[in-house]
């Protein structure tokens, strides 16, 4: 006996359209067939009807009943098969419409990953670009002399060399990019300076305009119409403040410093939270430890055992003088600032 050829079912992973449209159309044959075979079967079973009302001899109705028995097994099986067709047509329609997902969804995510990787790549030429725009506004600058920028705008007000090249990057990104809309007060200069939006210029052409206006003064000042003496702009000092970090320690003896207001402070054997220079001066001369670390810790442990069985405190004479003034220091480190300022302004006008 022959045994049945096994049809295994599609791999779902092979699963396309032309795998999809060979089982709808296994499946339409195998209705039109099963169609045809409840035709037959109506058929057969009205033929079996009739012999046996008729009385029909055994052998023919042997024979009815045997036709309609194979028709009905056959039909069984037709319809068995029709079913199997429909889920695997299914299963394939599933199987499509997932892979087209999962295309569709890899298409999107990787036309991101294209364009986040062309951005960066673009926002790194970019920031060379400003980098260069940085450079060549510090040069523009740095080439300005002061008394050459009282000339800019002498009728408003008189103008530094940070004031002109800066209206001269602001009107120049205006003009390279006007769609940015570039909003800043460009005079600064003027008491009367209001923000606005700034109308795009050539910084070449601004320069030029620039340059005629410093020659034609520099002939007024051979020609003695006026003095050699010009406007220059001053810069007011800001209001400069000395950073006040704080520090918090475990003092290991009492001591005590002057603080900021000229007192003395009177620091005892504890945990506190002083200025940072304060602190370190006392760590440096080994009467604290700075509280956040392991050694600070362990002595905060030792004093709090300490503290528990003695409630006594020291006499001001008995606390050790770390011989540091904080008034003093910040009086120091303000003029260093200033001093700083100064310079810069000296290093400018040069």
């Amino acid at each position: 006996m022959r045994r049945p050829k096994l049809v295994t079912t599609p791999d779902a992973a092979s699963t396309t359209d032309a795998d999809l449209s060979g089982l709808l159309t296994r499946r339409e044959s195998l209705v039109i067939r099963q169609a045809g075979l409840s035709a037959e079967l109506e058929r057969a079973i009205s033929a079996r009807r009739e012999l046996l009302i008729q009385g029909g001899d055994a052998a023919a109705i042997a024979d009815a009943e045997h036709a309609v028995r194979d028709l009905e097994s056959t039909a069984l099986g037709v319809t068995d098969a029709v079913a199997e067709l429909d889920r695997r047509v299914a299963a394939a329609e599933a199987r499509i419409a997932a892979d087209r997902d999962e295309a569709e969804r890899e298409t999107a995510a990787a036309g991101l990953e294209r364009n986040a990787t062309d951005i960066e790549k673009a926002a790194a030429g970019l920031k060379r670009a400003l980098e260069g725009v940085a450079t060549a506004h510090a040069a523009l600058l740095g080439s300005i002399a002061p008394a050459a920028a009282g000339q800019y705008d002498p009728h408003i007000g008189t103008a530094s060399p940070a004031d002109i090249a800066r209206a001269f990057l602001l009107h120049g990104l205006a003009e390279a990019l006007p769609s940015l809309d570039v909003t800043a007060e460009v005079r600064r200069w003027s008491t009367y300076a209001m923000a606005g939006t700034v109308e795009g210029a050539d910084p070449v052409a601004m320069a030029a305009e620039f340059g005629a206006r410093l020659r034609e003064t520099a002939g007024s000042i051979r020609e003695r119409v006026i003095g050699p003496a010009l406007p220059v702009h001053v810069e007011v000092m800001p209001h400069i403040e000395v950073p006040r970090p704080e520090m918090q320690i475990v003092a290991l003896e009492p001591f005590t410093f002057t603080d900021a207001a000229g007192s003395p402070a009177y620091l005892p054997a504890w945990t506190h939270t002083i200025a940072t220079p304060a602190a370190e001066r006392a760590i440096e001369a080994g009467l604290a430890l700075e509280l956040d670390t392991e050694e600070g810790r362990d002595a905060f442990e030792k004093l709090k055992r300490r503290r528990e069985g003695s409630m006594s405190t020291n006499p001001p004479e008995h606390y050790v003088d770390l011989g540091f003034s904080l008034k003093e220091w910040r009086a120091t480190e303000l003029s260093q600032l200033k001093d700083a300022w100064h310079a810069g302004q000296e290093r400018r006008a040069a």
